[in-house]
């Protein structure tokens, strides 16, 4: 699986009921994430995309999120 995203430079990661009023703002303008999948359990699929959001959060210099973590910001 690869991904990325491009036009990053000036961005910042959006606040979310976990943030304490901190702006994260992109360090690097492109953010590309390279993986294979050599299963389909859930398990590994939440593992691959735990990882690819994790290398996002890094761009904007987040420390990396557990899937539960992941999973609670999405709900807002």
């Amino acid at each position: 699986m690869r991904l990325g995203v491009n036009g990053l430079a000036g961005s910042t990661w959006p606040p979310s009921a976990l943030d304490f009023g901190d702006r994260f703002i992109a360090a690097q303008d492109t953010f590309e994430y390279q993986a294979t999948l050599t299963s389909i359990e859930p398990d590994a699929v939440r593992m691959l995309a735990v990882d690819a959001f994790n290398g996002l959060a890094e761009v904007y210099g987040h420390k990396s999120f557990t899937a539960h973590e992941i999973a609670e910001m999405a709900k807002f």
